[in-house]
């Protein structure tokens, strides 16, 4: 039987549990397609930092209630007419605080993550999977950076990560535009990394979580470490940062277990 812990995030709107070595983030506003506001982003924050200092955690899947995954801010928010005190400068500290503590957090995290997505994600909500190591979508999901329509120019480095996935000019296209990008679009652009049916979206993903989480967990954090340093570093960096990870590796012994545990499985699949 599968231990199962559920974490308070201070907020109904965030979901978070823990299966043995994976947790589960939920997106809980299903009446709102799970939009971004003033308690589930700041809970959202609060939980990946929590997750990232718990040994116990080696994965973490980010999904959302209901049929979607999450369409960006929440445009009635938007709309208010409420005065805003702070300056301008203030504004602008403010949300750049806000978006190092979300998207770079997330793409920096120490432990691998997994965007589960079934409907929209959209806006912030898009950049937020865009953010995560992999994108797992069902065939009915949907993307869109839909910020053009509400006028903003976007945050939360969508333009950045999307950029690096598909490059400059079909990057601008979707800006632009604010097309639906459907899934098997996605997949054949490199946005998802892997596409399946609804009713299989959970299996598939935690299928992927588990063989994540059982690796070395130091060899998986380097890798993701190395692959995000080379997107801004020469080949040459990249060969000096993997020399100094690879021999602390072999001296570790998390890499000697793997080695052993390694030839154990091999020896057993001869009989």
């Amino acid at each position: 039987m599968v231990k199962l812990t559920k974490l308070n995030t201070g907020t109904d709107q965030l979901l978070c549990e823990i299966r043995e070595k994976i947790a589960v983030v939920t997106l809980n506003r299903p009446e709102k397609r799970n939009a971004l506001g003033d308690k589930i982003t700041p809970a959202l924050r609060n939980i990946l930092s929590i997750l990232e200092d718990d040994q116990t955690v080696k994965v973490i899947i980010i999904t959302g209630s209901g049929r979607a995954f999450c369409a960006g801010g929440d445009i009635t928010d938007m709309s208010s007419d409420t005065k805003i005190e702070l300056s301008m400068d203030d504004q602008i500290s403010e949300l750049t605080k806000k978006q190092n503590e979300l998207t770079l957090r997330l793409f920096n995290l120490k432990k691998p993550t997994i965007a589960m997505i079934s409907g929209p994600a959209a806006g912030a909500g898009f950049c937020i999977a865009l953010a995560c190591d992999l994108r797992i979508a069902s065939d009915t999901a949907f993307f869109s950076t839909s910020y053009r329509n509400v006028g903003l120019p976007g945050d939360y480095g969508g333009t950045w990560l999307l950029t690096k996935l598909v490059g400059p000019a079909l990057a601008k296209r979707f800006y632009f535009s604010s097309e639906k990008i459907a899934a098997q679009k996605a997949l054949d652009l490199g946005i998802i990394t892997d596409i399946t049916s609804d009713a299989e979206l959970e299996n598939s993903t935690f299928m992927l979580a588990r063989m994540i989480a059982d690796a070395p967990p130091t060899a998986i954090y380097n890798m993701k470490k190395n692959i995000n340093h080379s997107m801004h570093s020469s080949l040459e960096e990249t060969l000096k940062i993997e020399a100094i990870d690879t021999i602390q590796a072999i001296n570790s012994e998390e890499h000697k277990h793997a080695v052993r545990e390694f030839i154990n499985l091999r020896k057993r699949q001869k009989g």
